[in-house]
């Protein structure tokens, strides 16, 4: 029963009333593939319009081009759909997308490195302000009432050391 909910009805979309999660937008694939695959799909089109696609015989091109544009179109169709979908078809595409990192003019492979970088640190920084924020147990969380959709703000997190420091060794390392 479990299955039969939980995947096949969200897929063509009887249980999604019982469940919910039912998809925003008809675009929600597309602008979720391009946000969640921010550094991946724009180098993925870029290298199969710089002449990628002549390759489609070479397996480095054709099956990560097939796995991922078989799973966004099956993505469409779902009745529901989500950011964490997307991820599995990220990878595959890299390998595309690296193709096409050989081709970029090196000012715009500059550009885009360094783009990623301010994007990402800040990122990383944003990450580290609300995780300090939310483990003062005396902290009221009015400055995260934004992000009350998508953390438990009546919750304080537990500060262990040790995971700290791993989390400080993987931001800085």
């Amino acid at each position: 029963m479990w299955l039969w909910d939980n995947n096949i009805g969200r897929f063509f979309g009887f249980s999604v009333a019982e469940l919910g999660s039912e998809n925003e937008s008809r675009l929600f694939v597309l602008r979720t593939v391009l946000s969640v695959g921010f550094q991946v799909v724009p180098l993925a089109v870029a290298a199969l319009a710089g002449g990628a696609w002549r390759r489609w015989r070479d397996p480095r091109v054709t099956l990560p081009v097939i796995f991922a544009g078989t799973g966004f179109a099956v993505l469409q169709t779902s009745a529901t759909v989500r950011e964490l979908y997307i991820l599995p078809f990220i990878a595959p595409l890299a390998l595309v997308a690296m193709q096409g990192v050989e081709k970029l003019p090196r000012r715009l492979h500059a550009a885009w490195d360094m783009t990623s970088r301010v994007l990402f640190g800040s990122m990383a920084a944003l990450a580290w302000i609300v995780w300090s924020i939310m483990s003062d147990p005396a902290n009221t969380y009015a400055s995260l009432h934004r992000l009350g959709r998508w953390l438990p703000l009546d919750w304080v997190l537990p500060v262990r050391p040790g995971l700290i420091a791993a989390a400080l060794l993987m931001t800085f390392g």
